[in-house]
């Protein structure tokens, strides 16, 4: 594995689980020699693994372009990659990783199912500006440092990442004590910054009820007594449990953001791969081989 990776690695990895459930699509991280560094969901078991050849990883680190892929598969890059047998992605987002003016790896977003298809082609535009953000912040803040999951979680610079995504997010650590609590959770829960930070999540009172979403509901019916309930999901930093993402629902209306939050300067574009009816946003080619 690259060294520039190797020193914060579970640190990426747990970048990559914070920003999964935010996000709805399943990321990676791959080092410039195409040796997957970091990866959530199917992609996880490829860490460690060298990436396949003439695959958009490969035309990505050599071109220094990023690309958004709607039909893995069905493309001229595709039928040339050597596990083209063996795609199961259903979209693709990919972003060069720069330091010191070179190629050093990427960054990326992959569909492996309709949902998450949907998902990335829906928000293709937000999801590929911010994957260019995630990766710059990546290089910025993982290259040639020790960061704890601490620190980077309550760096401003992941304040950026979060406070782009329109839906509430908290972010505590393994205590439950709260490092991070975007914008539009800050809005929808009517708290602010000083009154909240390193509190524990009851701060919140009656106003958000967390829940695990893996539990099944228990049958009665009732109606949830909470303004928000608020979807968990643990991080680990080096197999060890080191806090949790809750993700806002409004229990009565789906929130609405009031305010767009956007990131301080405009990333370049990735390049569109395919064609779609010209009133959609981008050039995005929306059917796809299963």
């Amino acid at each position: 594995m690259d060294p520039h990776f190797t020193q914060n690695k579970f640190s990426i990895q747990s970048l990559c689980n914070i920003l999964q459930p935010i996000l709805g699509a399943e990321l990676m991280v791959v080092d410039e020699s195409m040796i997957a560094v970091a990866g959530t969901g199917p992609y996880k078991q490829n860490v460690g693994s060298r990436r396949p050849r003439d695959s958009y990883v490969d035309l990505t680190l050599k071109s220094g372009q990023g690309f958004q892929i709607g039909t893995p598969g069905e493309t001229e890059q595709c039928l040339r990659c050597e596990m083209k047998s063996f795609c199961h992605y259903t979209s693709v987002i990919s972003c060069p990783l720069k330091y010191q003016n070179k190629i050093v790896g990427l960054f990326g977003l992959l569909g492996y199912d309709k949902n998450q298809q949907e998902t990335m082609q829906r928000r293709r535009l937000f999801l590929s500006n911010l994957s260019q953000n995630i990766g710059d912040y990546i290089v910025q803040n993982f290259f040639g440092r020790d960061f704890s999951y601490y620190d980077f979680v309550a760096s401003s610079a992941m304040d950026n990442i979060v406070n782009a995504i329109d839906k509430g997010v908290i972010i505590t650590d393994c205590n439950n004590r709260i490092i991070k609590v975007n914008q539009f959770a800050e809005e929808a829960l009517k708290f602010k910054h000083d009154e909240y930070t390193g509190k524990d999540i009851g701060i919140f009172g009656d106003a958000l009820e967390p829940v695990d979403p893996h539990l099944k509901p228990d049958g009665a019916g009732n109606a949830p007594q909470s303004k928000f309930i608020a979807k968990t999901k643990p991080i680990y930093h080096d197999n060890r449990p080191v806090g949790q993402v809750l993700l806002l629902q409004n229990t009565e209306t789906r929130i609405t953001s009031s305010t767009a939050y956007t990131f301080g300067k405009r990333p370049p574009k990735p390049r569109l791969i395919g064609t779609s009816d010209p009133q959609i946003e981008g050039n995005y080619h929306q059917s796809r081989r299963q």
